[in-house]
């Protein structure tokens, strides 16, 4: 495979040193491609210079606030003519539809559920009528409540996701963990509604939810229940299930995009692996049934991974 893709020989821009840059800049490395960094925080005239020498752009930073910096970059990269891989999820959650006219453009499978390609699913032309979703989104929330279930002790099980790279940058108890994946949970929530399109005439955005914080005495006793708990996302018909025990909330009549604890339920996730940081998304279609896929959906590597996919499917090479 490597002696293949090296006849085709590409030049990288990375925006952004992190984790995943890193990991990007290894794979490119491995498969004869040249990169370089830029760790700049806004695509000005060095950014433009260094982009335009370049085939392809990735995107690697982590969102700050409402994704006006990762828009910024790939508004440019649209406008120099250069294809932009990004896992950073701000652009999208709040700017889908501006961007939507441009999504061929832009590679961004790994902004929901990491390797797991659950996007290409919810962006798949099958026939059917969408029914219902349901899914674990988040890779980190998924180890925690996986380790739960192994009886792990909570901290030990953040101190190896954060070893494990698994946690937002800058988050280190696990009050400040959890409240971070949960607002990770909501922009990929946003993007997946968006994804399926459901026709509602405009684009759900992570300020059309509530949430609930968690208080650090909630997750210890959360965390320290030994069932099969996970947090999943569900997209349903307004009124279908409860929201009682919802962690999120979104109306997008006539659906309900709801968020919380719960078992996970062999109708959406039988003989789906939910361990460790795996992803998982179940689609129900009127005339189809139910389709599933499951994957990675955290860790610098496997998102390097499927980034440098999306970018070889953009390059066509």
């Amino acid at each position: 495979m490597n002696n293949v893709l090296r006849k085709e020989y590409m030049k990288a821009l990375i925006i952004g040193k992190g984790n995943v840059g890193r990991a990007m800049s290894e794979i490119l490395a491995l498969v004869g491609w040249q990169s370089c960094f830029f760790t700049g925080r806004a695509p000005d005239d060095r950014f433009v210079e260094a982009a335009r020498d370049a085939d392809i752009v990735f995107l690697a930073i982590s969102t700050k606030d409402k994704g006006e910096i990762e828009f910024g970059y790939i508004m440019k990269c649209l406008e120099l003519g250069k294809p932009i891989v990004t896992c950073a999820k701000g652009a999208l959650a709040w700017h889908f539809d501006e961007l939507k006219p441009h999504l061929d453009k832009i590679g961004f499978s790994t902004t929901v559920g990491g390797a797991s390609s659950m996007l290409a699913l919810a962006r798949s032309p099958h026939l059917g009528t969408f029914e219902e979703a349901a899914g674990s989104l988040n890779g980190t929330m998924n180890f925690l409540c996986w380790s739960a279930e192994h009886r792990l002790d909570p901290y030990t099980a953040l101190a190896e996701a954060r070893r494990e790279a698994l946690c937002e940058p800058g988050a280190r108890t696990l009050t400040e963990v959890v409240n971070g994946e949960v607002q990770d949970v909501i922009k990929k929530a946003s993007i997946l509604f968006n994804v399926l399109d459901l026709d509602l005439g405009y684009a759900v955005s992570p300020d059309d939810f509530s949430y609930r914080v968690f208080t650090d005495e909630e997750l210890v006793r959360l965390f320290s229940s030994p069932t099969c708990r996970r947090f999943i996302v569900t997209i349903a018909p307004s009124g279908r299930y409860p929201l009682g025990s919802s962690m999120l909330y979104a109306d997008a009549k006539p659906w309900d995009i709801i968020g919380s604890f719960a078992d996970a339920p062999a109708e959406f996730f039988n003989d789906m692996p939910v361990n460790r940081q795996n992803n998982c998304l179940s689609l129900q279609k009127k005339g189809i049934g139910r389709e599933m896929i499951w994957g990675i959906g955290a860790g610098a590597q496997p998102t390097a991974a499927a980034m440098f996919g999306d970018a070889r499917k953009l390059l066509c090479v």
